[in-house]
């Protein structure tokens, strides 16, 4: 069994660094074997690597699409790991950069990966860094953050148009 992918008109992706862009309309590709594959959302830029969970994500990301080179990347990888072991306190996180190293380590650089994203999620969350629209989670947790704020702010029209209308009669 493969991975299916379900795509958007002009998405693209990469398998095993090469990158593939989908056509005008929705597609299904099927992907056999041992390729690791990251979809257009999970690709990030190296100007977007602005905090230290985004840039062991961004090196990661790069051992996964280019293998060839991976031994160019894991210094900086390793850096930037020790970096983050280095001044965090908190000892989930100290392990899970630790399982990082250990899947990067082990060949299971997809894993590590996902493990990545996870981080990068978390880091969002306590630290509220980033700009809307930022990948690997950060758009997602500002736009909920906009919601209760919007309906807050629909009651309190609702609730004086509703006032004025009593101040008529």
């Amino acid at each position: 069994m493969g991975q299916v992918l379900k795509l958007k008109p002009k998405e693209r992706f990469a398998i095993n660094g090469a990158v593939i862009f989908n056509g005008p309309s929705a597609a299904q590709v099927r992907v056999e074997g041992d390729a690791i594959v990251l979809r257009e959302d999970d690709i990030i830029q190296e100007k977007e690597a602005t905090s230290p969970a985004r840039r062991i994500y961004f090196y990661v990301m790069l051992i996964c699409l280019d293998k060839p080179n991976q031994q160019d990347y894991y210094p900086k990888l390793i850096d930037f790991v020790y970096d983050f072991i280095s001044t965090t306190t908190l000892h989930d996180v100290k392990h899970t950069l630790v399982n990082i190293l250990r899947d990067v380590n082990n060949d299971n650089p997809y894993r590590a990966l996902q493990t990545c994203k996870a981080l990068v999620q978390y880091e969002f969350s306590v630290l509220n860094i980033g700009k809307g629209g930022a990948k690997a989670g950060g758009g997602k947790a500002k736009a909920a953050a906009k919601k209760p704020a919007k309906k807050a702010k629909k009651a309190k029209k609702a609730k004086k148009a509703a006032a004025k209308k009593k101040g008529k009669r």
